[in-house]
């Protein structure tokens, strides 16, 4: 059943995510403001905060801020000050709450969780709409988008499939006991197929060796951003971040991979191309 529902959401959600892209930055923006407040309340689930109605509140104001907060071309030096000046005001006001709320005992840890959860989801997550921003490139912003989702997808699939296929030898043991070595090159090598594909459909094969790296590279840390969400599930001792997806878990489940291999690709990009 959980294999079945995990295909019947992936059939409906994949889908969707790509005409979101597609249509265009509002949609995007709109969709990722969605996401993001969906990821901060289940950051704060793994958490046990009682009276988790005021902080859950503040964790949405805050990712959405910094989301709001990217500008509307590539200044790097604008976003990162304003994505500063908002993480300083949500640690306070997250202080503040925990002064009055929280027991002492439990200030510090609680602390970080909101800090730390709200601040990596928020900064991570600007990066979806600022693909819009890129011109001058061989594709449009969009396109590029569309492209490291797809590689993203493409890594996941093809890890899990070599991984049940002909793995053999456990990558993170003490962190994700059902990942291989074997599954892990095996989304590497999925996700270098797949650029090289995109690279002669979308006729550019010039640039293929750049493609393929960049493919590579979505392939590697995408796997780095699930290894991290496994950790801060295993430190909170739960094995999905919520049950939102059925067959799949949390949204953070399904966007852990994406979290890093977005922000990269779109650095890399604009180094590359």
């Amino acid at each position: 059943m959980t294999l079945k529902a995990r295909i019947l959401t992936s059939l409906v959600g994949i889908p969707l995510v790509l005409a979101t892209v597609w249509y265009g930055p509002i949609t995007v923006l709109i969709a990722i403001l969605i996401l993001a407040s969906i990821a901060a309340c289940e950051i704060y689930g793994l958490y046990k905060i009682k009276n988790r109605g005021l902080p859950r509140l503040i964790g949405i104001i805050w990712v959405c801020a910094l989301i709001l907060g990217e500008p509307n071309s590539p200044n790097y030096n604008t976003f990162i000050v304003i994505s500063l000046c908002i993480t300083c005001i949500g640690i306070f006001a997250s202080i503040l709450w925990l002064i009055v709320y929280s027991e002492k005992s439990r200030f510090v840890p609680a602390l970080l969780c909101m800090a730390l959860g709200c601040t990596y989801i928020g900064i991570l997550m600007a990066h979806f709409p600022m693909y819009y921003d890129i011109e001058n490139s061989i594709y449009s912003g969009k396109i590029w988008l569309l492209f490291a989702i797809l590689a993203t997808f493409t890594t996941d699939t093809t890890a899990l499939l070599g991984g049940k296929t002909i793995g053999r030898h456990a990558l993170a043991p003490t962190i994700s006991p059902n990942k291989t070595w074997e599954g892990s090159i095996s989304g590497i090598i999925g996700s270098i197929l797949f650029s090289i594909v995109f690279c002669y459909m979308s006729e550019n094969p010039e640039y293929l060796w750049q493609i393929a790296a960049l493919g590579a590279t979505v392939g590697f840390v995408s796997q780095l951003g699930d290894l991290t969400e496994s950790k801060i599930k295993r430190t909170f001792n739960v094995k999905n971040t919520g049950s939102l997806l059925p067959g799949h878990g949390g949204l953070l489940d399904r966007l852990d991979s994406l979290l890093w291999s977005v922000p990269i690709t779109y650095y890399l990009i604009l180094t590359l191309f």
